[in-house]
This record gives C-alpha cells, sequence and structure tokens, in this order.
C-alpha cells in the first residue's frame, strides 16, 4: 500500500470503496498500521481514519499526489477514494541498534 505523511503527520493513501478495507474503515474508523521492517526498523502507528470530503479532500489527495503523481490517473476508477489517518500512537523501533532504539509517543492532533 503506498502512502504519503502530511508535515502535520496525517498519512494518506487510495483505496476503492468495493474493497474490504473500506467497508471495514467506514464501519469502524480505528486503525493499525505497521510500515517497514525492512532492515529491522519498523513503525507502528494507531489512530482514526476518515474519508474527507470538498476543499479537504482536494488538500489531502494532494499531499498523496505529490509522493505518486501516477495517483491522478487512477481518479478514473470506479470507487476510488483517498482516507486520511490521524495517529494517535506511534512506536518506532530500530533494531539495527544493540540495545534496540525504541521510541513510543501519544500524538496530540489539533483540527
Amino acid at each position: 500500500m503506498g502512502f504519503a505523511i502530511s508535515d502535520a503527520l496525517e498519512i494518506v493513501f487510495d483505496t476503492v470503496t468495493n474493497t474490504r478495507k473500506y467497508a471495514n474503515l467506514a464501519r469502524d474508523p480505528r486503525i493499525a498500521l505497521v510500515v517497514g521492517w525492512d532492515h529491522d526498523v519498523t513503525a507502528q502507528i494507531e489512530g482514526s481514519v476518515d474519508f474527507r470530503t470538498g476543499a479537504d479532500l482536494e488538500r489531502v489527495s494532494e499531499i498523496y499526489f505529490k509522493a505518486y503523481p501516477d495517483g491522478r490517473d487512477r481518479l478514473l476508477w470506479p470507487g476510488i477514494i483517498h482516507a486520511r489517518v490521524r495517529p494517535t500512537w506511534v512506536r518506532y523501533s530500530d533494531f539495527t541498534q544493540t540495545p534496540a532504539l525504541i521510541i513510543e509517543s501519544n500524538v496530540s492532533h489539533l483540527e
């Protein structure tokens, strides 16, 4: 899954509305992500997801398009939608070090 991150630590990805992922997130906006693990480095993220509309949808879509310019081509797909994740908890782990570097943080957002 491709994702982009805003300066406000929002995570943006695209999906289509006929997927199990979309149905689950539309029903229950709690989300957990694990990013990485290559080279023994990972970020675990918990938060909530929403599907923005109007000007805010344009804003989060632009965040995604900066990372994935070809995402504009997918706008032609039936049911394509951009999701925004607002993390509430993050754990960064780097097991290439001894002892391992593990940083955990609660995240708060301002609207």
